[in-house]
């Protein structure tokens, strides 16, 4: 008879503690499939991103180098225009025109624009020049 009541406990005993150590284990196995299982639903769209990003930034590094070799090439061409004393010339243009002329040339800023165009033409062919 203590033999019977053993093992009625022991068998009742057992589902007990099998059923919380295999739901610690089963729970595990679940959390290790929804891993898996996010990580192949997610990669795509993390490499996605990611791509986009490095294409973002890619763009913006480019951009900013562009206007940098820009701002250099502009510091070069006045630099060239000074050694070849072109401001001198066209200032010594305008001066020789009339007084009339040179007013009015002057009250509509023509003679700046004027520079500024030399300018960025020079700035173009130095830009050439480097090969942006």
């Amino acid at each position: 008879m203590k033999y019977v009541i053993l093992i009625t406990l022991v068998g009742l005993s057992l589902p007990a503690l099998a059923n919380t150590s295999s739901d610690n284990v089963f729970q595990w196995f679940i959390g290790v499939a929804d891993r898996i299982d996010n990580f192949f639903e997610y990669a795509p769209s993390f490499i996605e991103r990611m791509y986009s990003y490095i294409i973002r930034y890619s763009i913006k590094l480019k951009l900013a180098m562009m206007v940098e070799s820009m701002q250099f090439a502009y510091g070069v061409a006045k630099e060239l225009l000074n050694d070849l004393s072109v401001y001198q010339f066209i200032d010594a243009a305008f001066a020789s025109l009339d007084p009339d002329i040179k007013n009015t040339i002057a009250a509509y800023g023509i003679g700046s624009a004027a520079m500024r165009v030399i300018e960025a033409m020079t700035t173009r062919f130095v830009m050439d020049f480097m090969g942006v």
